[in-house]
């Protein structure tokens, strides 16, 4: 048959969240959005890392836009993983990432939650699975002004909750080894707190 034709362009991809019963949803219409701040990990199917940039904030989707010349070919599988980092891989399918154990409060940020995606050329729309647990919660307090400055969590069964993880074909992240506490820091530009105004984290 004829050879594959490569195409030599900057590819530009549609990027969504998977629907509301997903794990990017986060109940009392709380969702995971897209900002123009967000780098993504794209990979071709040699394990080429090319770095994605978003287009639009405050969204749900948005266009992923590089300006490096991206090579795909048709019927090739194209690899997604957010967020960027130098050290994301993917080999066979598999990715790895690390998870922080030291993240840093932003609202409705997505800076800390690993999310994976697959699409195969020349379908451009990637559309992310959380690969690991989002926590959200909401705090008040009964006296006036209080200030949260940093929360943490850890396992009483000494888990590893950050780490370098793996993310399989189920798109859970496994972390063999690692740190058991992630602690939450800059909580304190959430505002502050009392009996009626309460604040996300």
């Amino acid at each position: 048959g004829e050879p594959t034709e490569n195409k030599k362009e900057s590819y530009t991809f549609k990027a969504s969240f998977e629907n509301n019963d997903s794990r990017s949803y986060l109940g009392d219409d709380e969702y995971c959005y897209w900002e123009t701040t967000d780098q993504v990990s794209v990979f071709n199917a040699n394990g080429t890392h090319y770095t994605y940039s978003a287009v639009k904030g405050d969204v749900k989707i948005t266009d992923l836009t590089t300006t490096t010349e991206t090579t795909f070919a048709d019927g090739e599988n194209i690899y997604a993983l957010y967020p960027y980092q130098s050290g994301n891989k993917v080999s066979g399918g598999t990715f790895t990432s690390t998870i922080p154990a030291d993240q840093t409060y932003g609202e409705r940020s997505l800076d800390n939650a690993i999310m994976v995606a697959s699409t195969q050329a020349p379908n451009n729309k990637f559309s992310f699975k959380n690969a690991c647990a989002l926590i959200m919660f909401e705090l008040t307090s009964p006296g006036e002004n209080i200030q949260v400055e940093s929360i943490s969590i850890t396992s009483l069964s000494k888990k590893s909750l950050a780490g370098t993880a793996t993310i399989g074909s189920d798109y859970t992240a496994t972390i063999s080894s690692g740190s058991s506490t992630v602690t939450l820091a800059g909580c304190a530009s959430a505002g502050t707190l009392s009996e009626t105004a309460a604040k996300k984290y």
